[in-house]
């Protein structure tokens, strides 16, 4: 008995061992996800802040291109892209989801980096006279409120609160408007179509996230045993996985060039109209 108690022993020291080397990848390989999304440049957010705004998605490309300018201060202008680049790209978003106070700030830092910029003097002064109009109509309207109305009160807190407007646009401290377009049963369909997109409906139990894991897989294969593929299970029901660095960019590229022209945006019924429309959020293949 003495002999099998040693080599139990020593079976269990190697698997041990050999858990301990497995739990060692498995930490590298979180460490290296973990800097892969962390590793988003503000190039990479300006990048698709363009192209919202080159598709009139003003709601998207306010919010990527303000992302863009707060990693850019993060990033110590290690990015490939200037201020300015990104300051003149946020300007018309900024304006067009009406938020000219802003906009017109954004300009002022424009010209304090570049007092030569054409297209922000030009935009300066249109936003000036913007602002300058919409606060002769809100004096106008004021000096009707004084002369038809008798409540003291409501005069005194319309008073006071173009006074912290005020006091707020000196401090340029604006709270930007960013409002999504479309009616209410678009945004609901869209809000629930992104929650899916980021897993959001998935809130796992701790039993369930137990049940998750990331591993390197090589199923004893000869071709990927020196370098194994490496695999994350983001969800234990529907069993999704996960599958990195599996592919090259180049391979991506040329897989994206032949199917492109093979789809179309997927034909819908409108519940609103009974009429058969494209719908952005999916695409179907083309006949």
């Amino acid at each position: 008995m003495l002999g099998t108690e040693v080599e139990l022993t020593k079976q269990l020291k190697t698997y041990l061992e050999e858990e301990t080397k497995r739990m060692d990848h498995i930490k590298k390989f979180l460490n290296l996800i973990e800097s892969q999304v962390s590793r988003a440049k503000g190039h990479d957010c300006y990048v698709i802040g363009r192209a919202a705004l080159a598709t009139k998605d003003f709601y998207h490309a306010l919010m990527w291109l303000q992302e863009a300018l707060d990693r850019l201060d993060q990033e110590n202008n290690t990015t490939l892209i200037s201020r300015i680049h990104i300051l003149n790209n946020l300007v018309h978003p900024t304006f067009q989801q009406d938020n000219i106070e802003h906009a017109l700030a954004l300009v002022e830092e424009i010209l304090s980096i570049d007092p030569g910029h054409v297209e922000a003097k030009k935009n300066k002064i249109y936003y000036e006279s913007l602002i300058n109009n919409r606060t002769l109509m809100a004096e106008e309207q004021e000096k009707v409120d004084f002369k038809t109305t008798d409540d003291t009160d409501s005069i005194g807190n319309s008073l006071k609160q173009s006074s912290i407007q005020y006091v707020s646009m000196n401090n340029k401290n604006f709270q930007v408007k960013n409002q999504r377009p479309g009616t209410n049963l678009e945004l609901k369909s869209r809000q629930a179509f992104e929650e899916i997109c980021r897993q959001q409906h998935a809130q796992l139990s701790k039993k369930r996230q137990a049940t998750l894991f990331c591993r390197y897989r090589h199923n004893n294969h000869p071709y990927i045993i020196l370098r194994p593929v490496k695999e994350e299970k983001v969800l234990d029901e529907p069993a999704i996985f996960l599958f990195h660095d599996v592919v090259s960019d180049s391979d991506i590229e040329k897989i994206k060039a032949l199917a492109v022209p093979g789809l179309q945006r997927a034909l819908v019924r409108n519940a609103a109209t009974n009429t058969i429309t494209p719908t952005n959020d999916r695409i179907s293949k083309r006949y």
